[in-house]
């Protein structure tokens, strides 16, 4: 059985549709608050180095229409570089970032963003 990490950010991830909208400096502050976020939450949850991992992407909503499965893929690059930051991967590149699951948002109490990292074993 492979090792896991779940890793929440409590806060409302941008559309790609309106990401695309938005003036370059203000997606580089986006992309840097979702970069700092998901490489203090791995540092807080002690994931070590690994070979390589997949990641499974559950976001939710408090109110309004949920979106599409894939409209935080922003944050989740974001996400996902702030996990190399960390030390977890080396680079996101295929070698070590093997495959990203986007699961349909959910209703809840809170905004959220989850990136379950798991540990891929070498084939």
């Amino acid at each position: 059985m492979s090792r896991s990490w779940e890793l929440t950010h409590y806060a409302r991830p941008m559309t790609a549709n309106k990401y695309r909208t938005l003036h370059h400096q203000v997606r580089l502050r986006y992309d840097r608050e979702w970069r700092e976020a998901f490489f203090a939450l791995a540092l807080e949850a002690k994931v070590p180095p690994l070979k390589a991992i997949r990641v499974i992407v559950q976001q939710t909503q408090a109110k309004g229409l949920l979106p599409d499965p894939m409209s935080c893929t922003a944050a989740v690059k974001a996400g996902v570089d702030g996990l190399v930051d960390a030390g977890v991967i080396p680079d996101d590149t295929g070698i070590y970032f093997r495959s990203v699951v986007f699961l349909p948002p959910e209703k809840a109490e809170m905004d959220s963003l989850t990136l379950l990292i798991e540990e891929e074993k070498d084939q």
